[in-house]
């Protein structure tokens, strides 16, 4: 739920979810792109390639420290 309320205050919109994975459509719609920028800054994501969706990314949430480390991934390859 927090990491959902971060997400979409960057203007990221994930989709409703039961399970510890978010969804999501990457800004500009290059999700390898987007997930490559993000290892940068030493966090994996997954993109939805692998199920014929190249522009979305799979995030799996964790604790808060493990998410807080993704979102400062995730801003710095944002620009």
């Amino acid at each position: 739920l927090w990491l959902g309320g971060e997400l979409a205050r960057r203007g990221l919109a994930p989709a409703p979810s039961q399970a510890n994975v978010l969804w999501m459509t990457a800004p500009g719609g290059d999700a390898a792109a987007l997930a490559q920028r993000i290892a940068h800054g030493g966090v994996t994501v997954a993109t939805g390639a692998v199920l014929g969706e190249p522009a979305h990314l799979r995030v799996t949430v964790r604790d808060r420290p493990a998410s807080g480390r993704f979102l400062r991934a995730l801003d710095a390859a944002l620009g």
